[in-house]
């Protein structure tokens, strides 16, 4: 029987906690097997909060308690932790280009200036283990913005709106004008600002979403405090890692979108899918994991191939076809039959799939064989 109370007060702990006790002890006692929770003043002075008397079998409560709820935070930012690069390696700086994404879900903001972008791994914030950063650094000077945005999908902002939300990052920057912020389809609510000294801080942003939204996004950016421009000169950067919107009036400790890499990967298909290793940049010239399929026909333009998608895509896709043999740009296969690569055109695509064929005028032979990578993009 005691050992069932044990577990009782090992369950009441967290309520305890949460009545707003400064701390608390657990005492065993000696007379008839009491046990005391009591709660500890800053003064070490101490009261019984809770009592349980197994031979009485009752329990006193000295405290009034607040009813906890369990909370499991979701986060709604895909590729937070900014690991997932399906479009190409970005771990040396190169140009930038307005609304261009880069790693996976991160779309680029620049305004005037002009800016590098770099994938990191290294240098991370003290005591966050396994993370990786996007880096944006300004390559002029004026008055403009520099950073990323991630739209949110309709389908889950709407779910949102009425709600309590809060943004949080790790930031890393030089200009005090680095923030992150909440866009609902007609403002911004941004954070505090970064203070510019170089180090990473932990920057968030808590905000009521309207009851009627025509679009959301997260914004991580150098911007004024109502995201809009401000000076940036040549070398001032915006960094930023461990991006989290979750419901709430608080930031939580960070978790993958879907609980896993593997749940977070398929969310980024979703948007964006190939047929190349996830860290291999399209048009390589690589011929693993390629579609191959026997030619059945001898006239090209009677030769259709399906490929279907692993993950079905938010709308219908741009598709595109690579040749299996050095870098040969869109629109490409390869051909065994004159062993070289070949135009081609898809056709019939669709959120499960896209069909392609050969152009016309390509010579193939009856069990010879055609093989291609391939990509499909369907971002907001």
């Amino acid at each position: 029987m005691r050992k069932l109370y044990i577990l009782f007060l090992l369950l009441l702990v967290p309520i305890v906690a949460k009545a707003d006790f400064p701390d608390f002890d657990v005492i065993p006692r000696g007379d008839g097997g009491k046990v005391n929770i009591r709660s500890i003043t800053s003064g070490g002075t101490s009261t019984v909060a809770i009592e349980v008397d197994p031979t009485a079998d009752t329990v006193t409560v000295n405290k009034t308690m607040t009813a906890v709820n369990a909370v499991i935070p979701y986060n709604y930012i895909i590729n937070g932790n900014l690991d997932i690069s399906q479009r190409g390696d970005f771990t040396s700086a190169s140009g930038a280009t307005h609304a261009e994404y880069t790693l996976d879900r991160m779309q680029t903001r620049l305004t005037t200036v002009t800016a590098n972008v770099q994938h990191l791994s290294t240098s991370q914030p003290s005591g966050v283990y396994g993370s990786e950063s996007l880096r944006h650094t300004a390559t002029s000077t004026g008055s403009g913005k520099i950073g990323v945005i991630q739209p949110i999908e309709d389908l889950n902002y709407i779910l949102l709106q009425g709600e309590v939300v809060t943004l949080s990052a790790w930031v890393k920057s030089n200009d005090s004008n680095a923030r992150i912020g909440i866009y609902d389809g007609s403002q911004t609510e941004t954070s505090d600002a970064h203070t510019g000294g170089g180090s990473w801080e932990f920057l968030s942003v808590t905000y009521t979403l309207p009851t009627s939204m025509s679009a959301m996004s997260a914004v991580f950016q150098i911007m004024s405090s109502s995201d809009g421009s401000v000076s940036i000169t040549s070398g001032d950067y915006f960094e930023f890692t461990r991006a989290m919107l979750n419901k709430g009036g608080k930031a939580y400790p960070f978790v993958r979108h879907g609980g896993s890499f593997a749940s977070e990967l398929a969310a980024c298909q979703r948007y964006y899918q190939k047929s190349y290793p996830v860290d291999t940049a399209p048009d390589s010239g690589l011929a693993g994991g390629s579609f191959q399929s026997n030619i059945i026909a001898d006239t090209s333009n009677q030769n259709y191939y399906h490929i279907p998608f692993p993950v079905t895509m938010r709308a219908t896709p741009t598709a595109y076809t690579y040749s299996t043999v050095a870098s040969q740009g869109t629109g490409k296969y390869y051909n065994s039959t004159d062993a070289a690569t070949n135009a081609a055109t898809v056709v019939d695509a669709g959120t499960n799939g896209f069909s392609w064929r050969p152009n016309s005028g390509t010579n193939q032979n009856i069990g010879d064989y055609v093989r291609c990578q391939w990509t499909a993009e369907a971002e907001l």
